[in-house]
């Protein structure tokens, strides 16, 4: 039997029916999921999405598991089984020695940019209704209100037209670090008509390239070989 057509067999059974009628009643219901093993949590949870999804109450789905291992197993589960561009992993920010690792930050602000409804359109991600993985020790880590972030967002598209003089003010405004090359998030690099940027909100740098105060192409890039990818 094929995993799709053993999450339908899941999908039919009882319990899984009186869930979804539950959960698509109101906003904020929760759950605990127990006394099940290895991949059936994530078919189970990712059949209740679809059948919540056909009936028009499809929201965020926040899944908290035990610790940041079985929540990373979870997540790779799900991604296994719906498009992975709907599923997110929200860790904890800190390391061991309470470090900050910039990577999880990166995916921490992905997943509040998701919740705040963005549609990122660069490899059609849709993120109005994600499910999100994550553990206790995550959600007690303060996060930024919405407020705060849209007041520290810059937003660009294509054939607008900005000074870079001014986009590099708006970036050492907002603390992001000038250097030749961009490395890690928080830099920027100016070389000519080119600013590549390596925000926060996104785990691949962009490229901007102007032509004279107009943006004439944004595209991502890979740090290893320098050269650009996906608009």
């Amino acid at each position: 039997m094929k995993i799709g057509e053993l999450a339908e067999v899941l999908a039919l059974h009882p319990e899984v029916e009186v869930l979804g009628k539950e959960l698509s009643k109101k906003y904020g219901k929760h759950f605990l999921l127990s006394v099940l093993h290895a991949s059936a949590r994530a078919i189970i949870l990712t059949s209740l999405r679809e059948r919540l999804g056909s009936r028009g109450a499809l929201q965020p789905m926040m899944i908290v598991m035990n610790d940041s291992d079985a929540a990373q197993y979870m997540y790779a589960d799900i991604k296994a089984l719906i498009d992975e561009h709907d599923v997110y992993y929200f860790p904890c920010s800190h390391r061991r020695r309470q470090k900050i690792d910039e990577a999880l930050t990166v995916q921490r602000t992905e997943v509040l940019t998701a919740l705040l409804g963005e549609r990122r359109e660069v490899r059609g991600e849709k993120t109005a209704s994600p499910i999100i993985v994550t553990t206790a020790e995550a959600l007690v880590e303060a996060v930024p209100n919405p407020q705060v972030l849209e007041k520290n967002k810059i937003s660009l598209t294509v054939g607008e037209e900005i000074a870079i003089s001014m986009l590099t003010e708006m970036l050492l405004n907002l603390d992001f670090k000038r250097v030749d090359f961009v490395y890690e998030p928080g830099q920027f690099a100016v070389r000519g008509g080119i600013v590549d940027v390596y925000s926060f909100a996104h785990d691949i740098p962009v490229r901007i390239d102007f032509f004279g105060d107009e943006i004439d192409s944004i595209r991502e890039f890979e740090l290893e070989t320098q050269l650009s990818q996906n608009k």
